[in-house]
């Protein structure tokens, strides 16, 4: 028995031919017309009985995608109702304690600072709408806390941009008004007063010691913790959570130095380093580690020209002519760091009429507390933590020669040899 696809084919093939036959031997020939007509009937009747169509079933599977709320009000329904059924005793806590009992339910929002400047507007005007839920929305005997923690500060500097529209209501202008409008959300304050620079100083200490590894290494070595430590704690560091970062920071890359000086001893392996190319200069490596944590848009410039940090520091803090120092560094200086009051042009460069720019005097101010500190040199060991095979066997101070060797200067090939 032919498949009906196949049966299909035959039939309108069949149909075809007497179509053609008719058209051939004219209107006239009745037997012809009949048959055409009943081979129709008998192909609309097959198909009919066998093609059937898809079931309908009572109940089919359909995707729907539906989209998170993003109205506080919506939200604010939500949150009411599923307090209902907590104190109703409908839900329980993930511990399995029933909600009957619960007075005051305690919302945390942590780090709300952190933020962009809209996102913290949008947040506060979030938990604002939380807070304003009418007491008779909730369920008896429930209240609601928020417990936020920020830097005010940040929040009104962030409030003084975001809500200058004078259509919409609480409009802020200026951080006064900014005051004024977190007044009328925190009912109370807890302030926390920065710590002093010498317990920053005792924090990263502690760390230090807590680390086995590296207070083992450094007592060792004959270097006392303070001065690493003195070094790494500048004048801006204000809190733990910054001395942390730069502490730990100080630990990876000893860390690396030490496998890496050890692996690179006698091998050609990529990479390493020569023994006692980081090790031997732990004061060195932290107010690197600071720089790398506080600064690190001009870390990340070091690494590509070391000598940077030694002629900014001739030329920004101890005042010296910047027309001395090499072209590179005179173009970088002038375009970047420096200005002559009055122009904002590049006259500054051979000029001594030049001055930083503010947003740089944090780094004026870290590198004067640098000034006296026995770098060595050179500096790409300790900012890279890795050399190439040949200064690590002839020594860091033949990758200059090496560079302008390869890259055909011969002025430099004869500037490295003396």
């Amino acid at each position: 028995m032919l498949p009906i696809p196949a049966v299909l084919a035959v039939m309108v093939a069949f149909i075809i031919v007497l179509a053609a036959s008719n058209l051939v031997f004219g209107a006239g020939h009745d037997v012809t017309k009949a048959t055409l007509t009943l081979c129709v009937a008998i192909l609309f009747g097959y198909v009919f009985k066998h093609v059937k169509p898809p079931e309908v079933k009572a109940t089919s599977a359909v995707t729907r995608v539906m989209l998170p709320s993003t109205s506080s009000e919506q939200y604010e329904d939500m949150l009411v109702g599923q307090l209902a059924r907590y104190k109703d005793g409908k839900d329980e806590s993930p511990d399995g304690r029933s909600g009957k009992k619960c007075e005051r339910l305690v919302v945390f929002v942590d780090d709300l600072d952190r933020l962009s400047a809209e996102e913290m507007v949008l947040g506060l005007d979030g938990v604002r709408t939380f807070m304003e839920i009418p007491k008779g929305r909730l369920p008896k005997g429930l209240g609601l806390v928020f417990v936020i923690s920020c830097d005010e500060g940040k929040i009104a500097d962030a409030l003084a941009k975001g809500r200058r529209s004078a259509d919409l209501p609480a409009t802020v202008f200026n951080r006064f008004d900014a005051r004024r409008y977190l007044d009328r959300i925190f009912q109370f304050r807890l302030e926390i007063p920065p710590s002093p620079r010498n317990d920053m100083r005792d924090f990263a200490t502690r760390k230090l010691e807590s680390m086995g590894g590296v207070a083992a290494d450094l007592a060792a070595r004959g270097v006392p913790l303070a001065p690493v430590v003195d070094r790494m704690i500048h004048a801006g560091v204000q809190d733990p959570r910054n001395a942390l970062q730069i502490v730990n920071a100080f630990e990876q890359s000893w860390w690396l130095a030490k496998k890496r000086e050890a692996d690179g001893v006698g091998s050609d392996r990529a990479g390493g380093l020569h023994e006692g190319a980081v090790t031997d200069h732990p004061i060195s490596l932290g107010a690197l580690s600071a720089l790398k944590v506080s600064l690190p848009d001009f870390y990340r410039e070091l690494q590509d020209d070391p000598e940077l940090l030694f002629h900014f520091t001739e030329v920004v803090v101890r005042g010296q002519s910047l027309s001395e120092r090499p072209e590179s560094i005179q173009r970088i200086l002038a375009d970047k760091y420096l200005y002559e009051p009055g122009s904002g042009g590049q006259q500054a460069a051979a000029e001594q009429k030049q001055q930083l720019r503010p947003e740089y005097r944090p780094l004026r101010q870290f590198l004067a507390g640098l000034v006296g500190v026995r770098w060595p040199q050179p500096l790409e060991s300790l900012l890279l933590l890795s050399e190439d095979p040949v200064s690590r066997r002839l020594g860091p101070k033949i990758a200059p020669l090496r560079n302008a060797f390869v890259s055909g200067d011969t002025n430099g090939v004869l500037e490295g040899l003396g």
